[in-house]
């Protein structure tokens, strides 16, 4: 797949939302390019993504993974366990979009999935979050600026929040990881049209899922998509590996950092992704306990998540709302 630099603005608006160069800064690459003639600034381009992949893991906000470090391969036996997982998480994530309306609190959502897992635990199922690192909860509610990790607390949402609502489930060791989004009631012409741009990148890239094919350029696609509908995409966060473990390597981020190169698709891969569009921007900040994550400028966030498996025909979503 090739990198689409066809101007000047957009090779601008690439620059300055990979790296922290100045306006002057990035004119300065860009003339220094078009004096070369290089063509559509392309080598410049890449120059600031891998700027940015070694700021990010230098400051320690992205882990890079050896490149030897591929998507595990699991046998079609254990991805017949993984879609019947998919299956019960996505009754659970349609059940929880349904009710997601103003007055609802994320402990109603929690109390709701609670009563969802203990209904089929005579089925084997069980909540993957919970658990993990300590985590106390079943699920994951984000909301307007906070965008990951944040307490299950009793605010009901108001006309207008935009929510994701974020859940695993484990059966018989095979655990699937999705989340679905949406403007709560109402809601803004500008929040409705961040949470569909989110959706639209997750499945526009679902064709470049194929045997032999990369993350980089899963990840060219929806960075390129998000800078389209006008966003951001908060660079470091990311995909991962899912099947045995709820999180397995390597990471996958969802922009074109260079180590993604690497990263190839292989019939029984099995990751999730789940890229989160911003309004302006591009990085996360911690929270007071040190565990939940805000965009860094305040803005509204939201990510549409799935976990895909790799067959020989392309990507097979396995855990999806639509």
């Amino acid at each position: 797949m090739k990198i689409p630099v066809p101007t000047r603005a957009t090779a601008t608006q690439h620059i300055r939302a990979l790296t922290t160069l100045s306006m002057a800064e990035t004119e300065g690459l860009i003339e220094k390019s078009e004096s070369l003639g290089i063509q559509k600034l392309r080598p410049f381009l890449e120059s600031a993504w891998n700027m940015e992949e070694s700021r990010l893991a230098e400051a320690g906000k992205i882990f890079l993974p050896d490149p030897s470090w591929q998507l595990k391969a699991y046998p079609e036996d254990f991805c017949r366990k993984m879609r019947e997982s998919g299956k019960y998480l996505g009754e659970l994530l349609a059940i929880l979009e349904s009710v997601a309306k103003p007055g609802i609190a994320p402990t109603d959502l929690e109390a709701i999935a609670r009563a969802f897992f203990f209904k089929y635990e005579t089925a084997g199922i069980s909540p993957a979050f919970l658990g993990v690192d300590g985590y106390p909860h079943v699920i994951s509610v984000s909301r307007n600026d906070g965008i990951f990790h944040l307490p299950v607390d009793g605010v009901p949402f108001r006309d207008g929040d935009v929510v994701t609502i974020d859940a695993g489930v484990r059966w018989q060791w095979a655990n699937t990881d999705a989340a679905v989004n949406l403007s709560v009631g109402n809601g803004s012409d500008e929040g409705r049209r961040l949470v569909l741009a989110s959706r639209r990148a997750v499945s526009g890239s679902l064709p470049l899922v194929v045997p032999g094919g990369n993350a980089f350029d899963q990840g060219v696609f929806i960075y390129d998509s998000a800078l389209a509908d006008g966003f951001r995409i908060i660079r470091d966060c990311n995909g991962h590996g899912v099947g045995e473990a709820l999180h397995e390597q390597p990471g996958i981020v969802h922009w074109p950092a260079r180590y993604l190169r690497s990263v190839m698709f292989r019939p029984g891969n099995i990751f999730t992704i789940e890229p989160i569009f911003t309004e302006r921007s591009g990085l996360s900040v911690s929270g007071h306990d040190g565990v939940s994550g805000f965009t860094e400028m305040g803005d509204v966030g939201t990510y549409r998540e799935v976990t895909v498996l790799v067959t020989e025909n392309g990507a097979e979503v396995i855990a999806w709302i639509l």
